[in-house]
């Protein structure tokens, strides 16, 4: 009998996550190979403002300000990205092309909310409040989607292109617009809370290509396979 769509899919998937990365890092010279597993493509700024925990690809034109920005195993970030610090990042979430994430405000309940250094020596960017930023596991962040101080965004939670974040993103939902609207569920919340248990995340590479077939299944469309797949974890 012939392989189904699905077993072809599978089949075909590629090894490991880290091959991944490295697949998708030489098609972009010349990208630098910085550490183990970690590319960064021309261009980028203060990339020694962040930790990488591996995996990572950084594409061309992403500025990191401030300091503690930590990205974890397998995440990667789009073309032009701003990443204003203290933020953290978990595994296996991607970036689309010029997200901005900011933990800090300029204050706007003074005269001149200019917190560039050429104005008063920047002192006016010491009255500014920050609050750290923090991103889950296996997020998408649409191209353009801004990230405001203070939000948390949840494991498996996707933010639309376009979207301007005030508030927490709980897992596995879905938020867009400008400002972004009230959340909605990805898909069944017992699906959700079985896969947010598996804890997925901290799986090496080898067992991640074991289980692939959790990963290329539909939630929403075939819950019943979801079902049976998180059930054999």
């Amino acid at each position: 009998m012939a392989p189904s769509i699905r077993q072809r899919v599978t089949n075909g998937a590629l090894g490991t996550l880290s091959k991944t990365t490295r697949a998708i890092a030489t098609r972009m010279p010349p990208a630098s190979e910085v550490q183990p597993d970690v590319w960064i493509a021309p261009g980028v700024d203060r990339a020694h403002a962040a930790t990488f925990e591996g995996g990572n690809v950084i594409s061309r034109g992403v500025s990191f300000q401030g300091h503690n920005i930590e990205i974890g195993r397998g995440t990667t970030i789009g073309i032009g990205c701003i990443l204003s610090g203290p933020v953290s990042i978990g595994r296996f979430t991607q970036f689309g092309s010029y997200v901005g994430v900011y933990s800090a405000d300029h204050p706007i309940d003074v005269a001149v909310p200019n917190v560039n250094s050429r104005f008063i020596g920047g002192l006016v960017g010491d009255l500014g409040e920050i609050a750290p930023v923090r991103i889950g596991h296996g997020c998408w962040l649409g191209h353009g989607a801004v990230i405001l101080r203070g939000v948390t965004i949840g494991n498996g939670a996707v933010v639309g292109a376009g979207s301007v974040v005030r508030g927490d993103v709980p897992p596995y939902m879905v938020t867009t617009g400008v400002p972004a609207g009230e959340p909605r569920p990805r898909f069944d919340r017992k699906l959700a809370d079985a896969l947010e248990s598996a804890t997925w995340w901290d799986w090496p590479d080898d067992v991640l290509e074991t289980r692939k077939a959790l990963f290329l299944t539909s939630f929403r469309d075939d819950p019943d396979e979801a079902t049976r797949l998180l059930g054999e974890l």
